[in-house]
């Protein structure tokens, strides 16, 4: 689609990545919405594929699918995540090891997948791709035993994204790790869409590399990075 721009949201549920997802199509994106499940409609600038980020390989063959069909990603926001929980908190190594498998798989080798894409095809147009991971403060604060294998998933993608940006920042691509925060700067337990849709946009068209590590309130106002 000659002129667009294609941007594509992995991990595209229906509250934080559809909601990014119609947020760029407005902006007058071309966005694709890479999910486990997809609806049966969808509307004009949003393309659904499925898409089981569990599997090594399945972020391959959505690049592959997406480029010919769509067009080549210049932005890619990772939303996905798995996370077992242990049935006893307070013994948080009391998951199966195939569980922590999965999680690790979803949450970091998929997006790293998804990265290395990204960062090998030709400069974008307009000389700007980004790679934004939704992320939460759970890296950087003291450890809650019964998110340990989200927390593990988490720490490895914002070290991705800070390992991306002091390699590509200045020169293939931006990287950005950004987590919505609580006033006092603690977890938030039910994301906001129009927030996380709102800062992605604007670290896209920010054309210098920042502190991947970006952190914003409910209202989209950022307070760290």
């Amino acid at each position: 689609m000659p002129g667009k721009r294609v941007g594509m949201v992995i991990g595209a549920g229906p509250n934080v990545g559809r909601t990014i997802a119609v947020r760029f199509k407005e902006a007058g994106w071309e966005m694709v919405m890479a999910s486990r499940e997809i609806a049966a409609k969808t509307e004009e600038g949003l393309h659904e594929y499925q898409v089981d980020l569990s599997k090594q390989g399945s972020v391959d063959q959505l690049w592959k699918r997406v480029k010919n069909e769509v067009g080549t990603p210049v932005c890619v926001i990772y939303n996905a995540y798995s996370a077992h929980l242990p049935p006893d908190p307070s013994d948080p190594l009391n998951i199966p090891e195939d569980d922590i498998a999965t999680d690790m798989q979803v949450n970091d080798i998929s997006a790293w997948a998804a990265a290395q894409h990204l960062v090998n095809e030709p400069p974008a147009p307009d000389g700007l791709k980004t790679f934004i991971a939704t992320g939460n403060v759970l890296p950087f604060i003291d450890p809650m035993p019964q998110y340990l294998s989200l927390g593990m998933g988490k720490s490895a993608l914002a070290h991705m994204c800070a390992g991306g940006a002091a390699a590509y920042g200045a020169t293939k691509a931006r990287f950005y790790y950004a987590s919505q925060v609580k006033d006092d700067g603690s977890l938030v337990p039910y994301p906001d869409g129009p927030a996380h849709a709102d800062v992605m946009l604007d670290l896209h068209e920010t054309k210098e590399q920042s502190n991947f590590d970006v952190r914003f309130l409910a209202n989209g106002e950022v307070v760290g990075e």
